[in-house]
C-alpha cells in the first residue's frame, strides 16, 4: 500500500492518503488513524501512479 499526496496547485492538502473515493464532485480522502478528509466542489482531477501523487486541476 502506498502513501498519496494531494496537492492543488503547489498547495498541498494531504499527506499519507491510502485511499480515495470520487463521487458527484465529492472527493474523499482516507488516511491511516486519522480522520477522512472531505472535499467538495471537485470538478477535475489527475493522479500519476508513477509518483503518487493526486492533483486537484479544477
Amino acid at each position: 500500500m502506498c502513501a498519496i499526496v494531494v496537492k492543488r496547485g503547489d498547495e498541498t492538502l494531504a499527506e499519507e492518503v491510502v485511499e480515495f473515493r470520487y463521487e458527484d464532485g465529492v472527493l474523499r480522502l482516507k488516511r491511516l488513524f486519522a480522520e477522512e478528509i472531505v472535499l467538495e466542489g471537485v470538478k477535475r482531477f489527475e493522479w500519476h501512479e508513477r509518483d503518487d501523487t493526486l492533483r486537484i486541476l479544477e
